[in-house]
């Protein structure tokens, strides 16, 4: 075996029940991290069971509207009611570049309030 030097510290009493309750303490705060991720491991299972299960009730529901699409029959939609829902997607789009303009006009106004401000400190 090889020499090694070993090195002595006299420590206090104090000092060594103090480092005593502290390795204590950190192994029961150790204790309590392990007995809260084996919980959270437990319910993340669960978690993944439900999913499961609501994944499959999923497909079951998807397969008897699939069914219940082929058993009735297809019903043609007048053109009257077609142009409608185009009229619809023509105004919610409209608003949405209207919302735009003045979001862009208030940037408009900061721009200008800030070079006023920086002429008037010259």
């Amino acid at each position: 075996m090889k020499e090694e030097n070993l090195i002595h510290i006299k420590l206090d009493y104090g000092e060594v029940l103090q480092s005593k309750k502290d390795i204590l303490y950190t192994e029961m705060d150790l204790l309590r991290i392990l007995k809260i991720i084996k919980k959270y491991r437990a319910s993340r299972m669960k978690e993944l069971e439900l999913k499961l299960e609501i994944q499959s009730t999923l497909k079951e529901i998807k397969r008897g509207i699939n069914y219940i699409e082929t058993a009735f029959p297809k019903i043609k939609v007048p053109k009257l009611l077609s142009p409608k829902e185009e009229i619809k997607e023509v105004k919610k789009s409209s608003k949405k570049v209207e919302k735009k303009k003045e979001y862009g006009e208030e940037i408009e106004s900061q721009l200008q309030e800030i070079q006023d401000r920086l002429k008037n400190l010259n």
